[in-house]
């Protein structure tokens, strides 16, 4: 849908959950929305659809939805995803740390310095793992207690609803993120 990033993306999921809720989604943003008065508080903490369309009421008329929308082959690709189910453990090759250098300096103008630095720990962590013989995982990346970092309130809103209360802990807004608030405008002086 042109004119939806990746929060509003969430926060749809989240309002109109399911296949159905995207048709249902669909079916919303091609009606003429009539609000005189604003939701009450209570519905709006508890019901994201209600939020969401009620944040959204003016903004949808800006949104381009194509005619499949949503398309089911989209949506069993997403649910049905085509993996490779081989169980060998993935081969990996070494670093080749010159090809690296050659490739930094042809497309982003780095020194071998600036290379050098980059990669040392990367390098040093491979010597490490090939001399302790294992693989690393992609498990082994997280931090048990938080499975994503993320620094806009609203995804970290819409993905703790969409994950319900027992996982909404597990995502959290990244630490010392600050979101940047709008400066107020000042009126204009009329002469």
């Amino acid at each position: 849908i042109r004119g939806i990033g990746i929060v509003n993306a969430a926060e749809v999921i989240e309002a109109f959950p399911g296949r159905d809720g995207l048709k249902d989604f669909n079916a919303w943003c091609q009606t003429v929305t009539v609000l005189d008065s604003k939701p009450k508080d209570e519905a709006m903490e508890s019901n994201a659809k209600v939020r969401f369309c009620w944040k959204h009421r003016n903004v949808k008329r800006n949104w381009v939805i194509g005619s499949s929308f949503p398309d089911d082959r989209v949506i069993d690709a997403y649910e049905n995803p085509v993996v490779n189910k081989d169980t060998q453990a993935f081969p990996c090759g070494e670093l080749n740390a010159a090809l690296l250098r050659k490739f930094c300096w042809e497309k982003f103008g780095w020194t071998t310095n600036a290379v050098d630095q980059l990669i040392e720990p990367v390098a040093r962590a491979e010597q490490e793992r090939t001399v302790a013989g294992k693989q690393t995982r992609i498990d082994s990346f997280f931090e048990p207690e938080r499975f994503a970092k993320i620094r806009s309130k609203r995804l970290a809103q819409a993905v703790g609803g969409m994950a319900g209360k027992r996982n909404a802990k597990s995502i959290t807004l990244e630490a010392g993120s600050s979101i940047a608030k709008p400066k107020a405008r000042r009126p204009k002086l009329s002469k």
